[in-house]
């Protein structure tokens, strides 16, 4: 248990300093929520509890993907560029 709340730190360290590649901080924020459900699981499990929360925050992480990946695909195709470098909104 205790190695989840440490991925999870590790995690969080990662995505605030790896603001070069929109990329790279999507995929530390799926890491991030993945070792966030894995708390939440493992907390589940000694509590014999519910699952019905994981199924909702599986949905909204879900979602929360689908538009990091939208949003990869509106900033490829207005700036017609696929690094993606910046992470400023200003510039579109």
């Amino acid at each position: 248990m205790l190695f989840f709340f440490m991925l999870t730190f590790l995690f969080m360290m990662n995505f605030s300093l790896n603001f070069k590649f929109i990329l790279m901080t999507l995929i530390s924020l799926e890491f991030l929520i993945l070792s966030i459900f894995f708390n939440i699981y493992m907390m589940m499990i000694n509590s014999y509890s519910n699952m019905y929360m994981l199924m909702y925050f599986i949905t909204f992480c879900v979602c929360e993907s689908a538009m990091g990946l939208s949003l990869i695909v509106l900033m490829n195709r207005f700036e017609k560029n696929s690094l993606n470098q910046s992470m400023s909104m200003i510039m579109w």
